[in-house]
C-alpha cells in the first residue's frame, strides 16, 4: 500500500473516510469518479475514472484540496 508508516494511514482515514469508506482505495475510487464526471459521455467518464484511480493508488497523483 501507499503508507510508509501506520500513522499515515490513521491520519488519512480520519481525515478522508467521511462517507462510510473503509480504506484509501474506496476514497480514491470516489475521487476518480467525481473528477471523471466532468466528461460528457459515459465511455469517457469510465476511461478517465480508471486512469485517475490508477494514478491515485500508485501514489503518482495526490490532489491538493477538496473536490
Amino acid at each position: 500500500m501507499i503508507w510508509d508508516q501506520p500513522i499515515s494511514k490513521e491520519i488519512f482515514t480520519e481525515k478522508y473516510c467521511l462517507h462510510g469508506e473503509m480504506n484509501a482505495e474506496e476514497v480514491f475510487s470516489g475521487v476518480a469518479t467525481e473528477i471523471a464526471s466532468a466528461e460528457r459521455n459515459k465511455k469517457n467518464q469510465d476511461y478517465w475514472s480508471r486512469k485517475f484511480y490508477d494514478e491515485l493508488v500508485s501514489g503518482r497523483l495526490m490532489p491538493g484540496g477538496r473536490i
